[in-house]
């Protein structure tokens, strides 16, 4: 997988500079910044929400890419969140991003590349509807990942529509 430092292009959901709901001067700011420092970025159309990291492709090499099914609990067993959800395909079509696909669950949230590895909360198995450390699900995300998984522990403390607590389980906000 390639680190974040390694990438050549930033891309944003479009949602980031709308003038309902999102941050348009915060996105002249860092897009002018990012201009400024000869870092290339691009805007991701179709989306329906912000956090692309959640549901853009992975990549793991110059030219490899990795669709996966982003459904995450805390958006589609909410009331009135499932709208939110990315199916990016039309956004990485229109920028000619080609991808191979695997039908795993993922929350790209929860994918933090460590050089040799691939560090994941284990919220994983609860989202394919596995027991935790299921050997296939394991096996699988290591063969679509082409590097070892390294599971960290994830405890559910409330439901996907709880505003006090982590229900995201990403990987992300553990360690970097």
């Amino acid at each position: 997988m390639i680190q974040d430092k390694d990438t050549n292009i930033v891309y944003f959901s479009e949602w980031l500079n709308a003038k309902q709901g999102g941050h348009p001067g915060f996105f002249k700011r860092l897009t002018s910044l990012l201009d400024k420092i000869g870092i290339k970025w691009d805007m991701l159309k179709h989306t329906a929400d912000y956090w692309a990291r959640d549901y853009i492709p992975l990549q793991l090499a110059e030219d490899d890419y990795l669709k996966y099914v982003y459904r995450p609990d805390y958006l589609y067993k909410v009331d009135g969140r499932a709208q939110y959800i990315t199916d990016c395909s039309e956004s990485c079509n229109e920028l000619g991003i080609q991808y191979r696909t695997t039908d795993i669950v993922i929350d790209g949230g929860n994918v933090v590349d460590c050089g040799a590895y691939i560090v994941m909360t284990d919220k994983v198995f609860e989202e394919n509807d596995v027991p935790k450390n299921d050997k296939i699900l394991s096996d699988r995300l290591e063969k679509a990942l082409r590097k070892n998984v390294i599971f960290i522990p994830w405890t559910r403390h409330s439901q996907p529509g709880d505003k006090e607590t982590d229900v995201y389980g990403h990987a992300d906000g553990f360690i970097k």
